[in-house]
Order: structure tokens, then C-alpha cells, then sequence
């Protein structure tokens, strides 16, 4: 009878649980290149549903194993390499870490798909025929429908004219997923008025996808820093008011001048 191989086990450079969601540094082993090296990676557990964000660093299992058990001390101390790679790859760790925390403090980490969509602005691949279908499901756009559809009639309206006139722009493909950022309504904004809108209706637009955006940080898809609007803050996008109808209105005085004519013409 063959015998059957066994993995050998992979140690966790870091690991700690934040309510819900396990974070470990570690290696993806489910997949190795040619070289036999595996992706440095950060683990996600939120309700035993797992995902493994690649850091950019791959090493063998004897590799990784030197790097887990540098401590800084023995031959080259904290100038060997192992010890130097553990150190950046745990500062790096807990970067990623501090925003899991602030997510959980904030009451947004709630599954998986919230860390996959921070990350990496898409909660799932795209290719699928299910997806083919359904082109805008788990997106920024996917979202905005749903907002609409819980939006009156009236509202609901001037929230799809924003939305199909952001999707005319270009400016989004179905692959940035939630990836939505001050760059593309800048964008936006530079199409509306080189196809001539009127100011009105781009604030109009303006506010109607600033709904979307509360509802993505709401939702947990993004993060209260990626909000790209603000009235102070010159990198970010300002909602300027529509222009004022109130020099079209006469002033009193105007009126009673006319008044004044009106009187004096019917006197005669």
C-alpha cells in the first residue's frame, strides 16, 4: 500500500484575533512555484471563511522556517538577513493589522468580503457565467442599484440618471469593483462639464453618488479615509451649489417702481 505524504506543518510568524477575524503571518502552501517557494502571506479568518493576501515575498519552508526562528541573537544578531527580512515582514504585518483593528472598532469587519473589498476593492473574481449575467454584482454599481431601489420614485429617477451618466463616463470598469476614488470623480466631474451639464445637475449627480459612498463605508466596503469628498479639503472633491436664480427676481425697489408706472398708467 503507497504510503501517503504528509505536509509538513508551517509555522505562523505572527497570529493574533481581533472579535471575529484571526490575522497570521505565514506562507500560502496551497500553491509554490517553480523554485518550490510559496507567497508570503496575511491570513484571514472571519467566521472560519478564509483569505490570504500576498505581501509581495516568497521563500521556501526551510526558508521561512530560518526567518521564524531569528531572534536577533546567535551569529550575524539583528544584522542577519533572516532577522532583517522577519523584521520588515512583522512591521508590515502590523500595519495590516492596525487596520483590521480599526475596522472592528468601528463595527465593519464583519465577513470576509469587507477585508477582501478594503484590500483590494473586489469581494470576488470576475470571469464566471454567473457574473456574466449579473456584471455588477459585488460593486461599487451593484451597490448604487441597491440604493436606488430603496429610494421613491421621483428620487429613484435622478439617482439612475447619475448613475448611467457615471458609467457613459468610462471612468469605471466593472473590474474596479468598489476601487472608487477622488482621481475618478474628478474624472467624472471633467466629462459632465466637457459634454456641457449643467452645474446643477452635476451637483445633483454629485450628491447622488456621495449616497453610494456612505453606503460602501456603512456597508464595510471602504474605509471612512477613502470618502473623496470634502468642503475643506482641496485634494478632495467639492460640491459646489448650483448657480442662484436670485438675480433673475426684481428687489423691492424695482417692484415699486413698477408698481409706482403700473398705478400712474392706470390713473391716466
Amino acid at each position: 500500500m503507497e504510503e501517503r505524504k504528509t505536509r509538513s506543518k508551517i509555522a505562523n510568524l505572527e497570529s493574533l484575533t481581533l472579535g471575529n477575524c484571526n490575522i497570521t503571518l505565514t506562507l500560502d502552501t496551497r500553491y509554490k512555484d517553480e523554485n518550490e517557494k510559496y507567497h508570503v502571506s496575511i491570513r484571514f479568518t472571519v467566521n472560519t471563511a478564509r483569505y490570504y493576501f500576498p505581501l509581495g515575498r516568497k521563500y521556501t519552508s526551510e526558508e521561512w522556517d530560518g526567518i521564524c526562528k531569528s531572534d536577533g541573537r546567535g551569529r550575524g544578531g539583528n544584522q542577519s538577513q533572516n532577522y532583517i527580512d522577519r523584521t520588515k515582514l512583522v512591521e508590515l504585518y502590523n500595519q495590516y493589522v492596525d487596520l483590521a483593528r480599526d475596522m472592528s472598532n468601528k463595527g465593519t469587519l464583519k465577513s470576509i468580503d469587507n477585508i477582501r473589498a478594503v484590500l483590494t476593492g473586489r469581494i470576488s473574481t470576475y470571469g464566471n457565467v454567473e457574473e456574466a449575467a449579473l456584471p455588477y454584482t459585488n460593486t461599487f454599481i451593484g451597490l448604487w442599484n441597491e440604493v436606488i431601489a430603496q429610494k421613491k420614485a421621483s428620487t429613484a429617477e435622478s439617482y439612475r440618471n447619475a448613475r448611467d451618466c457615471f458609467i457613459k463616463s468610462g471612468v469605471y470598469n466593472v473590474r474596479n469593483g468598489y476601487n472608487v476614488d477622488v482621481d475618478m470623480i474628478k474624472a467624472w466631474v471633467a466629462y459632465m462639464k466637457e459634454m456641457r451639464y449643467a452645474q446643477t445637475t452635476i451637483g445633483i449627480y454629485l450628491r447622488a453618488i456621495r449616497v453610494v459612498f456612505k453606503a460602501c463605508i456603512s456597508s464595510g466596503y471602504m474605509r471612512e479615509k477613502d470618502y473623496p469628498f470634502s468642503a475643506t479639503d482641496s485634494t478632495k472633491v467639492k460640491i459646489s451649489s448650483g448657480s442662484s436664480r436670485r438675480s433673475e427676481f426684481l428687489t423691492v425697489d424695482q417692484m415699486t417702481e413698477l408698481y409706482e408706472f403700473y398705478t400712474d398708467f392706470m390713473i391716466i
